[in-house]
């Protein structure tokens, strides 16, 4: 399945870095379990 990885709101590449404090998003949202 697919699913794009936001960070502080920009889409980002499965290499990029994440700091203290961006602010991530998934979607489409994934359920746990």
């Amino acid at each position: 399945e697919h699913v794009n990885l936001l960070k502080n709101g920009e889409s980002v590449d499965g290499d990029a870095t994440v700091d203290a404090g961006d602010e991530l998003a998934l979607f489409p949202p994934v359920s746990g379990g």
